[in-house]
C-alpha cells in the first residue's frame, strides 16, 4: 500500500508543493478506464449505502468518508500492480473511528452553517408577505441571497480545508485530529487551485447525474480517482522514493 509519510506532509507544508491540475484529472481517467467496472458497480453500492445512512446523520458522519475513500483504497492497489477484489473497496473501514470523529466534526460545521440558512429561508418567507408591496423588497431579497451564497461558500471552504484528512488517516496512519490540522496546512499552500480542483472534481462527479441518471456511478469514480491521483503524486512520490533509496543501500 502506498504510504505517505509525515515528514514528507510537514515538507509540503512548509514549502509548498506544484500543483499539476491537468495531471490530476487526466490520471484519475486512466485509472478508471483500467477497472471501470468494479468502479462502476462499486459507485452504485455506495451510493446505496450512504444513501441508507443519511437517514440519520450520524450513520453518515460514520460511513462517509470510509466509503467514499473506497476508490482511493482500489485505485492504489492498482497503482501498485496488485490484483483486487471487491472486497477491497471497504479497506478504508478499518480507521473508522478515526474517520468517524472527521465526519463529525465535519457534520458539525455543516449544522453550524445550515441551521442560519434554513432559519433565512423560513424567516424570509414569513417576512416576504409583510413587505410585498413595499419599496424596501428588492433590497430585503439582495440581503437574502448575499446571506445565502455566504453560507453556501463556508460549506465550499470546509470541504476544501479538510480534503486531504481521509487520505491522511488512511495512508499516513494520522489521528482524526492531527489529519484535520495537516490538511487545513495543505489546503493553504495551495488554496486557490485546490478551491477551483475540487469544484472542477465537483461539477464532474455530478455531470452524469444531468447528462444521463446511470453516468453518475461513472463520472463520480472518476471524480474520486482524480483526487487520489492529487493526493498520489503529491504526498506519495517522495515517499516512494525514499523507500528506493534504502533499498538500493542494502
Amino acid at each position: 500500500m502506498g504510504r505517505i509519510l509525515k515528514s514528507t506532509v510537514e515538507n509540503k507544508i512548509k514549502k509548498g508543493y506544484e500543483f499539476r491540475f491537468g495531471d490530476y484529472i487526466s490520471e484519475g481517467f486512466e485509472i478508471f478506464k483500467k477497472e471501470w467496472v468494479n468502479f462502476f458497480l462499486y459507485a452504485m453500492v455506495s451510493s446505496i449505502l450512504i444513501g441508507i445512512a443519511s437517514i440519520t446523520i450520524i450513520g453518515l458522519a460514520f460511513v462517509l468518508f470510509p466509503i467514499t475513500l473506497g476508490f482511493a483504497v482500489v485505485a492504489d492497489k492498482i497503482s501498485e500492480g496488485e490484483s483486487i477484489q471487491f472486497s477491497d473497496f471497504f479497506g478504508a473501514f478499518k480507521n473508522l473511528g478515526q474517520h468517524f470523529i472527521v465526519g463529525l466534526i465535519y457534520f458539525l460545521g455543516y449544522a453550524m452553517i445550515i441551521v442560519p440558512y434554513v432559519l433565512i429561508i423560513l424567516g424570509a418567507s414569513f417576512s416576504s408577505s409583510f413587505i410585498e408591496d413595499s419599496p424596501l423588497l428588492g433590497v430585503f431579497f439582495g440581503g437574502y441571497m448575499f446571506l445565502v451564497m455566504f453560507f453556501v461558500v463556508l460549506l465550499f471552504l470546509m470541504q476544501v480545508l479538510l480534503f486531504f484528512s481521509p487520505f491522511l488517516i488512511h495512508f499516513g496512519d494520522y489521528s482524526a485530529i492531527d489529519a484535520i490540522k495537516a490538511s487545513i496546512g495543505l489546503a493553504k499552500q495551495n488554496f486557490w487551485w485546490l478551491l477551483l480542483f475540487v469544484f472542477t472534481i465537483g461539477v464532474l462527479s455530478s455531470i452524469g447525474q444531468y447528462a444521463c441518471i446511470i453516468g453518475v456511478f461513472a463520472t463520480m469514480p472518476i471524480a474520486a480517482l482524480s483526487a487520489y491521483s492529487l493526493v498520489k503524486k503529491e504526498l506519495m512520490n517522495e515517499n516512494h522514493q525514499e523507500i528506493d533509496k534504502i533499498g538500493s543501500h542494502i
